[in-house]
């Protein structure tokens, strides 16, 4: 059985674990829901430097999946 000192440094790493993939589960939402409104600028101002400064965007967000902007790009396009 633990002691208490031990009990409550794990209840303590267990919360910031918590913590920690909230947050990055709430920065990756926020990273979608941006994508989203620059896509749908996209769709409605069909313009060559916008479509650049998108993909400059995605270079600077590793993070998502390719598939995905692939995805939301073919939902919100004409093509």
């Amino acid at each position: 059985m633990l002691d208490y000192p031990a009990l409550r440094t794990l209840r303590k790493a267990s919360y910031s674990m918590t913590f920690q993939t909230f947050s990055y589960q709430f920065l990756n939402l926020l990273n979608l829901l941006m994508l989203d409104v620059i896509l749908i600028g996209i769709s409605f101002v069909k313009n060559v430097r916008i479509q650049l400064s998108a993909v400059s965007f995605f270079r600077l967000t590793p993070k998502i999946p390719t598939y995905l902007i692939i995805n939301q790009f073919l939902k919100h396009s004409d093509y």
